[in-house]
């Protein structure tokens, strides 16, 4: 495990004023006290996500001087979600760097909280709606690459249609990238892994996928070497994994 003896730091001038700015609050004083939903150190990076009372989403991350977590999440979602703007996602307002003293730095990225029902499971009443969903950001060059159930929820005030919340492990690519055809196989094969999905229920999506999106033979034929290759990847790491369980017992 990855810890250090430093806590959170303290909020900075310049990330109240970045949330004073776009709404999310209006003083100091309403992030007193505001507990973090999550928080986890990686490495000499402490990641932290909070929820404000106004309904946004905080996601907060503390690199202190050492190894850093050097992923840069916030870049990802930020500019996933600005590609998919006006489809049933969060909105991004962006992010802000502060330097608190030498060695020590934040970068607070926020967008909007959706109200909704997130899905204990992809039920098969929802594979379609997946399908259309994924059909709709592949085609605006994303992919997610987290398609976990809880990732997706029934909107509030759309309960029969399907949103998705978290880009934080999300890719942009230009349309023309063969590489994005690579990475939806591979979104694809994670629905069967994440999202719990058998192979009859991923064949039922694609299938709907297909009609949605209408792409080129050699696209599809990408797609399909993208899953074979990530399905041959996760199966070698599952045998190693499962060889080194046996070694040590």
């Amino acid at each position: 495990m990855n810890t250090t003896d430093e806590t959170t730091l303290e909020w900075h001038a310049d990330e109240c004023q970045f949330l004073r700015s776009h709404g999310v609050i209006s003083s100091q004083t309403e992030l007193e006290g505001l507990p973090p939903l999550k928080s986890r150190w990686i490495h000499h990076t402490l990641r932290e996500v909070y929820i404000t009372p106004s309904g946004y989403v905080l996601k907060r991350f503390c690199q202190f001087p050492g190894r850093k977590d050097f992923r840069r999440v916030w870049v990802r979602e930020h500019r996933a979600l600005v590609k998919l703007e006006g489809l049933p996602v969060p909105r991004t307002l962006g992010y802000i760097r502060a330097e608190h003293s030498p060695g020590h730095h934040s970068i607070l990225y926020v967008r909007s909280c959706l109200a909704g029902q997130p899905l204990q499971r992809i039920e098969p009443t929802d594979i379609s709606k997946v399908a259309v969903l994924f059909a709709a950001f592949h085609g605006r060059g994303v992919v997610t690459l987290d398609p976990q159930p809880e990732n997706f929820l029934h909107p509030e005030n759309e309960p029969d249609k399907l949103a998705f919340i978290d880009f934080g492990r999300a890719r942009v690519y230009r349309l023309m990238n063969p590489l994005l055809h690579i990475a939806i196989g591979k979104e694809m094969l994670r629905l069967t892994r994440e999202g719990q999905l058998s192979a009859d229920e991923l064949d039922q999506l694609m299938a709907r996928y297909a009609v949605e999106r209408k792409i080129g033979v050699l696209a599809s034929h990408l797609v399909r070497l993208g899953l074979g290759f990530w399905r041959w990847r996760y199966r070698s790491k599952d045998r190693k994994r499962a060889n080194r369980r046996r070694a040590r017992s």
